[in-house]
């Protein structure tokens, strides 16, 4: 059995090859193009996890405080002047909210508000009177600050300096202690310098949080930064972002107390654990959760907030184009920065994190070796079908797998290493494998479509390993024929029509021969040589060949019995068949191949043949044969012969 496993697969080990080296170039190219193709793949499959199953959960009560397209059109066009910002902090402080995060930057002093409008003025013009005039009117600034003591702590926004000589921040930096002695294994982003407001605001507001957002590598803002090293590693100072910052305050936590093991955040009784670069990543609510969520500005300060209490978080921001705080989104389109802030709110209040997992990519690359070795495997081993059946069973589990990890245990598992080196170790195996099998199908039509029948040569070619080319032991029944008086009619009858004579009489008993499922082994001088069960079994071999040898005769009689061969005086066909063990398989040198089989058996037919022309009918049947036949019928006993080369008396038999 292993053997003829063996013989099945002659080309697997090339297959097999094949299929690895398509599978290592798959997993390269993927490992050496990790910011590239590879990044918008694997964020894309992640992506189509989020939108399928948006975050559910119990409601974290996040409030918008929307500075809509419809409260421009009310109130003014943008930017707003800071006392109106402060009135929107002020009615929002109404409604006792836990911590207000201001998703808005007050860089530096109020230069739109009417007095700094108006002192501009008097400074550019020197007239007095106009700076006069402005210090009559309400000091922006000093508005904004009154706001930030209405009853609710205020979290205010802190910007990125884009000037690269700005000097490090000023502002109070965030405090983060470890519940181990073990040092911090954290690199968040670094930055410069920040920027923010002026430093009464910044001194009452509650927290300071960091508003910039960045896009991943391609384009699409899918992470939130949790915290900001700014002024350089080492001596620089962390900053937490806005949606941190929020939390913290909303805890009434003076300290971040971070596990360096695990990463674990503990802010008051929250928990969420962080990758190194403390990004958070993303994972949104159904895109319609926050439309009943959101006030515009203008219903906020005609009405006041409904449906909040001392649970709530409230974020202050603008959805509208004009202010410009748009980012194109993971799922497509863009996103204002006030969603995404609160939904980095919410998603923190809930502890939801989003993490990839352990050991990634390395554990992801040992997958996709081993899902492509397997793959290789069963195309180079299994027909194709059954390999094509393998491979889709391979991508749908790694792809399956991936998306249980996702959504029972909120980790990102890429998938897409192992399913390319699955569908490329496949193709490759297979292709090889196919190219195999068809040489294997060319060389099996050639050698055989002439001496045996179609459906035999159609089976050997869907499965070569059928065929013992190499060479085995097996029984077969061995039919030689041979045409009296061949020489002499050579002799007397002119060349064109012998040779047209001749080929119609092969013709004829070949075809004879395949009906009967023999195989014509070769066609010398005048002679055809026939065995049975082989290539392939056949249980009742020695019937088809006795038939077949009962076929034969009839025919060339009826053949040399019509008038023109008559007239050529064509002559008697001489058979002889003998069955026994033989040595079969490929025999010849390196130019030429002759599938045939030797032994005994086949040299007692041949002898046979030879001493049928003693007999009437022309066909002796060995005693080998006879011993197989499922019936005798019809058979007489010509005596014992003892064939030439041999020691030993066969019986033979011929027709009665």
């Amino acid at each position: 059995m292993a053997r003829e496993r063996l013989a099945r697969r002659e080309g697997f080990r090339e297959a097999f090859v094949a299929g690895l080296l398509m599978a290592a170039v798959a997993i390269g190219l993927f490992a050496t193009n990790p910011g590239g193709f590879a990044f918008a793949l694997r964020e894309a499959v992640f992506d189509s996890f989020m939108r399928a199953f948006p975050r559910q959960g119990p409601d974290m009560q996040v409030a918008l405080v929307d500075i809509d397209r419809d409260s421009l059109a009310k109130l003014g066009a943008w930017p707003w002047p800071r006392a109106r910002i402060a009135a929107l902090i002020g009615k929002a402080a109404e409604a006792k909210p836990r911590a207000i995060a201001v998703d808005i930057l007050f860089e530096g002093e109020d230069r739109i508000g009417p007095r700094a409008a108006l002192n501009r003025v008097a400074r550019e013009t020197g007239k007095p009177a106009i700076a006069a005039a402005a210090s009559d009117l309400p000091d922006d600034d000093a508005l904004l600050l009154e706001s930030l003591d209405k009853g609710a702590p205020v979290v205010l926004g802190l910007g990125i300096a884009l000037d690269p000589r700005s000097k490090p921040a000023t502002f109070p930096p965030l405090v983060l202690a470890t519940a181990k002695e073990t040092p911090l294994d954290l690199a968040p982003p670094r930055v410069v310098a920040l920027t923010g407001p002026p430093a009464a605001l910044a001194d009452a507001a509650a927290g300071l949080g960091v508003l910039s957002l960045d896009t991943d590598r391609d384009g699409r803002l899918r992470r939130v930064p949790l915290l900001l090293d700014v002024g350089g590693r080492g001596a620089g100072q962390t900053f937490g972002g806005l949606a941190l910052e929020a939390l913290r305050v909303f805890e009434g936590a003076g300290t971040i107390i971070v596990d360096p093991t695990s990463r674990l955040f503990e802010i008051g009784t929250a928990r969420i654990a962080v990758e190194r670069d403390t990004l958070m990543r993303l994972y949104p609510r159904e895109s319609n959760y926050w439309e009943t969520r959101r006030v515009p500005a203008h219903a906020l300060l005609e009405t006041g907030l409904k449906h909040t209490g001392e649970n709530t978080i409230v974020v202050i921001g603008s959805s509208a184009p004009e202010a410009g705080a748009y980012l194109p989104g993971a799922a497509g389109g863009a996103i204002p920065t006030l969603l995404v802030q609160a939904e980095a709110i919410d998603q923190l209040r809930a502890g939801v994190a989003l993490t990839r997992i352990a050991f990634a990519p390395s554990s992801e690359f040992i997958v996709a070796a081993l899902a492509g070795l397997l793959a290789a495997f069963a195309a180079a081993w299994l027909s194709p079908l059954r390999a094509a059946l393998t491979a889709g069973a391979l991508t749908f589990l790694c792809f399956a797998t991936s998306y249980l990890l996702f959504r029972f245990h909120l980790l990102l598992a890429d998938s897409l290493p192992a399913i390319s080196a699955v569908i490329a170790s496949a193709g490759a195996a297979s292709i090889a494998a196919y190219n195999r099998m068809r040489g294997n199908r060319a060389l099996v039509e050639a050698r055989f479509a002439r001496y045996l029948a179609p459906a035999v040569v159609e089976m050997l070619a869907r499965e070569p390993h059928r065929l013992r080319i190499e060479g085995e032991r097996r029984e077969v029944t061995a039919l030689f024929t041979d045409l009296e008086g061949f020489t002499s009619l050579g002799e007397r009858t002119p060349p064109e029509p012998f040779i047209a004579m001749l080929n119609d009489y092969f013709e004829m008993v070949a075809k004879i021969a395949v009906e009967h499922g023999g195989m014509v082994d070769k066609i010398v001088g005048d002679a055809v040589h026939v065995f049975f069960n082989m290539p392939l079994d056949q249980k009742d071999h020695a019937d088809r060949a006795l038939a077949c040898a009962r076929a034969i005769h009839a025919a060339t009689e009826r053949y040399r019995n019509d008038e023109r061969q008559k007239t050529l005086g064509f002559g008697r066909t001489r058979i002889g068949v003998d069955t026994g063990q033989a040595t079969v398989g490929d025999v010849g040198g390196p130019g030429k191949l002759d599938y045939t089989a030797h032994g005994e058996a086949v040299n007692r037919a041949a002898r046979l043949q030879n001493l049928a022309r003693e007999i009437p009918s022309g066909v002796l049947i060995g005693e080998g044969t006879v011993k197989r036949l499922s019936s005798r019928a019809g058979l007489v006993s010509s005596g014992k012969v003892v064939p030439r080369g041999q020691s030993e008396e066969h019986e033979v038999f011929t027709f009665g």
